[in-house]
């Protein structure tokens, strides 16, 4: 049996109702935006970008937790796919969340396309790092039992992240202060509730909760009539 439920512990339980947790908000969400989508907007579209993104992230990460401990011989290599896909999603999701914010702040044109170049940079580098662990290991690996191991360089997929939190705090802090002690407390939640249980996976439902609270944002606030600027 490729899933075997008796061998799940209560953490990767609590990871997998979260991931449908955030899958049933997003796909809310995605109902919710038809008209935005529809509308077309750089902010638009790159938002509804996200809420894809952050759905293949939950439906990773879940696939990830019901595998762990799996006896099925073929269990190692979906988790490694799994948290290969799962990883470069969150990598993803990191990068449109400042294009997103950069849009907001300055609006849409040519010249601040050509700083997303700039912005790309962490992103661009740090893909090859993650798929160069497939081969490799050193992010992590899959031990005998089927139980996921970080290696010894799995710190690497935080440092592009790291970049794009500075900067979609400088970023939020231009488009509206107030929203910042809010986003920084998702990232607390975050951070510290991943260090003290490390066996558990929040983030794609913490991005979920962030995504529903700038959807919110979006349509109380008058910021989100877009500017297109020469």
């Amino acid at each position: 049996m490729l899933i075997d439920f008796s061998r799940m512990s209560y953490l990767n339980t609590g990871t997998i109702i979260m991931d449908c947790a955030a899958v049933f908000l997003l796909v809310g969400m995605i109902v919710h935006t038809s008209y935005y989508r529809r509308r077309g907007s750089a902010a638009d579209r790159i938002f509804y970008g996200m809420l894809i993104v952050d759905i293949i992230a939950a439906l990773a990460d879940g696939l990830n937790f019901s595998l762990e401990r799996s006896p099925h011989p073929a269990a190692a290599g979906l988790i490694i796919a799994g948290d290969t896909v799962f990883t470069m999603a969150f990598e993803t999701l990191c990068f449109m969340l400042v294009l997103f914010l950069d849009v907001r702040a300055y609006g849409f044109s040519q010249e601040r396309r050509r700083k997303w170049n700039l912005y790309a940079l962490p992103f661009v580098i740090t893909i090859p790092v993650i798929l160069g662990n497939v081969f490799f290991g050193y992010l992590f690996t899959i031990e005998p039992g089927t139980i996921y191991q970080y290696g010894g360089y799995y710190n690497l997929i935080f440092v592009a992240p790291a970049i794009y939190t500075v900067l979609a705090v400088i970023l939020i802090a231009r488009i509206d202060r107030h929203l910042v002690p809010m986003f920084l407390l998702m990232l607390i939640v975050r951070v510290y509730g991943g260090n003290f249980a490390r066996g558990i996976s929040s983030t794609p439902v913490v991005f979920a909760v962030g995504l529903a609270y700038v959807h919110i944002h979006m349509m109380n606030h008058t910021f989100y009539e877009e500017e297109v600027r020469p």
